[in-house]
Protein backbone atom coordinates (compact mmCIF):
# COMPACT_ATOMS: atom_id res chain seq x y z
CA UNK A 1 0.00 0.00 0.00
CA UNK A 2 3.33 2.43 0.76
CA UNK A 3 4.66 1.70 -2.15
CA UNK A 4 1.05 2.52 -4.70
CA UNK A 5 0.96 5.56 -2.35
CA UNK A 6 4.48 6.72 -3.52
CA UNK A 7 3.88 5.75 -7.19
CA UNK A 8 0.43 8.23 -6.98
CA UNK A 9 2.56 10.77 -5.72
CA UNK A 10 5.21 10.31 -8.14
CA UNK A 11 2.64 11.08 -10.67
CA UNK A 12 1.17 13.86 -9.24
CA UNK A 13 4.40 15.43 -8.63
CA UNK A 14 5.12 14.61 -11.92
CA UNK A 15 1.54 16.52 -13.60
CA UNK A 16 2.60 19.24 -11.32
CA UNK A 17 5.89 19.82 -12.20
CA UNK A 18 4.78 19.52 -15.93
CA UNK A 19 1.99 21.96 -15.40
CA UNK A 20 3.92 24.47 -13.94
CA UNK A 21 6.60 24.26 -16.64
CA UNK A 22 4.16 25.21 -19.03
CA UNK A 23 2.61 28.33 -17.20
CA UNK A 24 5.96 29.69 -17.03
CA UNK A 25 6.63 29.13 -20.81
CA UNK A 26 3.15 30.79 -20.77
CA UNK A 27 3.73 33.74 -18.62
CA UNK A 28 7.22 34.21 -20.26
CA UNK A 29 5.66 34.28 -23.48
CA UNK A 30 3.30 37.05 -22.48
CA UNK A 31 5.96 38.94 -20.47
CA UNK A 32 7.86 38.86 -23.91
CA UNK A 33 5.07 40.73 -26.06
CA UNK A 34 4.27 43.01 -23.16
CA UNK A 35 7.87 44.13 -23.92
CA UNK A 36 7.70 43.78 -27.58
CA UNK A 37 4.43 46.15 -27.38
CA UNK A 38 5.95 48.79 -24.81
CA UNK A 39 9.28 48.92 -26.96
CA UNK A 40 7.58 49.28 -30.25
CA UNK A 41 6.14 52.90 -30.46
CA UNK A 42 6.57 55.41 -33.03
CA UNK A 43 7.86 57.67 -30.27
CA UNK A 44 10.63 54.56 -29.12
CA UNK A 45 11.62 54.30 -32.95
CA UNK A 46 11.80 57.79 -33.71
CA UNK A 47 14.19 57.95 -30.69
CA UNK A 48 16.32 54.91 -31.44
CA UNK A 49 16.88 56.22 -35.25
CA UNK A 50 17.82 59.34 -33.76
Amino acid sequence: MAQQRIKDLEKEMNAFISEQRGNVAKRIQEGAAEMYDRVNTEQTKRHVCR
